[in-house]
């Protein structure tokens, strides 16, 4: 699962305008932070270059396909975001998801850390 968190981190880095290696080495930093496991950059580059190949029982490809249909609300189906608007009024917030989600580079970074610190490790 850290390892899909930690791709997506990547990619919305790149959405940001970073560039992979300078993103890979920010996203390493919070993952050696957070995790108690030390990685290269150049090992979580080769994640982010790899994401294509995930097999289809990789629990980093269930995070990394749930968290892009999340980022791009338009592609959840109606029940699905029927589903994140209840969440959404259930904890007192507005009904469009996009205001509450990480658009910087310093607020992807921190969703990452705060992720990798609570997420135990997995398959």
């Amino acid at each position: 699962m850290r390892r899909g968190f930690t791709i997506f981190a990547i990619e919305q880095l790149v959405t940001v305008g970073e560039k992979v290696s300078p993103a890979s080495e920010k996203v390493a930093k919070i993952w050696n932070e957070r995790t108690g496991e030390t990685r290269k950059s150049l090992t979580i580059k080769s994640w982010y270059d790899r994401r294509h190949k995930l097999k289809k029982s990789d629990a980093a490809l269930d995070v990394l396909t749930n968290l892009r249909m999340l980022w791009n609300t338009e592609n959840l189906d109606r029940s699905s975001a029927a589903a994140v608007n209840n969440m959404l009024r259930a904890t007192g917030l507005d009904h469009d998801l996009n205001d509450h989600l990480p658009r910087t580079e310093s607020e992807i970074l921190d969703l990452l850390a705060r992720v990798l610190a609570v997420i135990k490790p997995g398959p």
